[in-house]
């Protein structure tokens, strides 16, 4: 998928607070699923940092997780996603 396809505002890309720049970026991106390495790379969070947010996110019951098949053999990917739509211009 192409960067086109995914919205980053730049309140996002600011040196705003870790957890509240992730919820946001999947709620304003609910059309896809991210890894964690995609969303590391549109915040520009290290990933160690990003994993320990996103094991907190994991408890709010909009941001639903899935396990996937990994790119590379032994081991496991996760995707995040926002569960619900609060907007009609989708």
């Amino acid at each position: 998928m192409s960067k086109e396809d995914v919205w980053v505002p730049e309140v996002l890309k600011s040196g705003s607070k870790g957890e509240i720049k992730v919820w946001l970026f999947l709620q304003i991106n609910q059309h896809r699923w991210f890894t964690c390495r995609e969303i590391s790379a549109y915040l520009d969070i290290p990933v160690g940092t990003l994993q320990k947010i996103l094991k907190k996110l994991r408890a709010d019951p909009k941001i639903v997780w899935k396990k996937a098949k990994a790119a590379r053999p032994g081991r496991k990917e996760i995707l995040y996603k926002y569960s619900e739509r609060e907007y009609g211009f989708y």
